[in-house]
């Protein structure tokens, strides 16, 4: 990426193409279209696993900002939560505390669009941000769909 020095002239094109590059350089965003359900009240991946991003970075903070819409199954009152796994040179476990829920049910309307943003302090080198799920409630099911996470990280 070509960084201005003294004497350049700061274009609105110039500073453009620096922002550009920036955002190639530090930041990712994956998303995953397909509906997909879990039963298993514990973190774990979908059939369809992610979304996910590896950025490797210099820094040792990442912005993350992530969502779907999930709900649960009717009959047994279940809720989705999507929450973020960190692996690579940082490694953080799926946990509750930096996820959301929906408490939506398919017998009470369509589901619940959530996001979540959140600055994780991480380690320099190459780290993988992954999307993780599970079923709040210990049976029925909970769906997932329009999932995206963007990540970044100087």
């Amino acid at each position: 990426m070509p960084v201005p020095v003294a004497g350049d002239e700061l274009t609105a094109t110039a500073l453009r193409a620096l922002a550009a590059g920036l955002i190639d350089d530090w930041a990712g965003m994956a998303f995953v279209a397909t509906q997909q359900s879990r039963s298993n009240n514990a973190f774990g991946d979908l059939a369809t696993v992610g979304p996910s991003v590896t950025l490797t970075s210099q820094g040792t903070k990442a912005l993350c900002l992530w969502g779907c819409i999930a709900f649960g199954s009717a009959a047994a009152s279940a809720s989705g939560r999507m929450t973020l796994a960190i692996s690579g040179a940082t490694t953080l476990t799926a946990s509750a505390s930096n996820g959301f829920y929906s408490s939506e049910n398919a017998g009470t309307g369509v589901g619940g669009a959530g996001i979540v943003g959140r600055r994780f302090d991480i380690n320099p080198g190459s780290n993988t941000f992954a999307a993780k799920y599970n079923n709040i409630a210990a049976n029925g099911s909970a769906f997932f769909q329009d999932r995206w996470l963007l990540v970044i990280a100087p």
